[in-house]
């Protein structure tokens, strides 16, 4: 039997297959190839190191001491005069405690001036006299019982700021379930029981400013008779002084109380920590630092013979070393006028020096804002001091 010949697929039908099968590919494969030689002589990318940067506020005391708490942590936000931390209040305790030896010292004073006033006005029976001594110890010994009030005062407001910072942890151990539900009441009625006392203190202070009032009119009402050895105002006048001066180291030590608890100067995030608990601190020392969000720039640092040449208005690239990577775009600010050394902090090798151009970039919004609710998105926002990469975007005939 003959071997069964094959019939030859026509030039005309092999083309056809060519063209349906086979060269579409190839121009798609060409075209490939051809925009990535295109894009790769276009333009070429150039990584440089930047930090983060904003204003800061330093929170520091007025007054050495040592530190009692700080309320806060890194990188919290916080509010404008939100407390963030307190000094030891054990010298404003002492001080109160020798205004309060003073003052007994005064109301000895006081009862030993007013017998004697006494004898004299039987002595000399001269009732109107009597009356118008009678109005000015009266207002004396207001005055006396005001101070015994005020000291009482400065004593329970010092005893409510320690209270309402053990209120504070104890909450934040009950949150833990690390104590009982017991033991934050007892701490919470403590705080309440002395609030009410001091807001009863308060009222007694306005009831013996009446007081004081009506005594002042009624001895203005009085008609004191001529006196030629001695006048009301040479016998009270001492009394009088001592009560003023103990006034003044009264508000002296309210403004030492307030200066114990150190404030946020402003509305923003905690930067730095540099005294904890326990520690002592002189006058001026920074205890913590505040960042304000709003003022955050880049500081990007463009080392010599890098084919960039940075200019105002330029858009560049903002990488953050994150996982996984955030990416957005952001404007040059401003371009220094020279090269300066680059801080160690953003050189691979801290011992080295390097010289570049210090740039200004504006901060992109999208690493500011945290996401919301409903993004999967769990990258934080930036933080000052946080080190990220500006990547430039030039023509390759510039870096030939």
């Amino acid at each position: 039997m003959d071997k069964v010949r094959r019939i030859p697929t026509p030039f005309k039908r092999r083309l056809q297959y060519f063209r349906a099968r086979v060269l579409s590919l190839v121009i798609w494969a060409g075209a490939v190839g051809l925009v990535a030689v295109l894009w790769g002589e276009r333009a070429v990318r150039v990584d440089t190191p930047g930090m983060v940067e904003a204003r800061q506020a330093m929170v520091a005391p007025a007054q050495s001491g040592a530190l009692k708490s700080v309320t806060v942590d890194l990188f919290d936000q916080v509010a404008a005069s939100q407390v963030v931390a307190r000094l030891d209040d054990s010298a404003v305790r002492a001080q109160l405690a020798v205004a309060e030896s003073d003052l007994k010292r005064l109301e000895a004073n006081v009862r030993a001036t007013e017998l004697q006033l006494k004898q004299d006005a039987v002595l000399r029976n001269v009732d109107a006299f009597a009356r118008t001594r009678t109005y000015a110890m009266r207002i004396e010994r207001f005055r006396i019982d005001r101070l015994n009030l005020l000291i009482d005062l400065e004593n329970s407001q010092v005893t409510l700021q320690g209270l309402a910072a053990t209120l504070d942890r104890e909450k934040g151990l009950r949150q833990k379930n690390i104590i009982s539900d017991q033991e934050l009441d007892n701490a919470k009625y403590q705080h309440d029981a002395l609030d009410k006392k001091i807001k009863a203190t308060q009222a007694a202070v306005g009831v013996i400013d009446d007081q004081i009032k009506e005594a002042r009119t009624q001895e203005s009402g009085a008609t004191p008779p001529a006196l030629t050895d001695e006048t009301l105002e040479v016998a009270l006048g001492p009394v009088r002084e001592e009560v003023s001066v103990q006034l003044k180291r009264v508000e002296e030590l309210k403004v030492a109380r307030l200066a114990l608890v150190l404030t946020a100067p402003l509305q923003g995030v905690v930067s730095y920590i540099y005294k904890r608990e326990g520690e002592t601190v002189m006058a001026g020392d920074p205890i913590l630092a505040i960042a304000d969000p709003r003022s955050m720039r880049i500081v990007n640092y463009v080392e010599q013979g890098k084919p960039v040449a940075p200019a105002e208005g330029m858009m560049v690239e903002v990488r953050r070393r994150t996982r996984p990577m955030q990416v957005a775009q952001a404007r040059i600010v401003k371009v220094a006028p020279h090269v300066e050394p680059v801080p160690a902090t953003l050189l691979p090798n801290p011992r080295m020096t390097v010289f570049a151009l210090r740039v200004l970039v504006d901060m992109p919004f999208s690493m500011l804002a945290p996401p919301d609710a409903s993004s999967t998105w769990t990258i934080a926002p930036v933080r000052p001091g946080e080190v990220l990469d500006v990547r430039y975007s030039v023509p390759r005939r510039l870096g030939r």
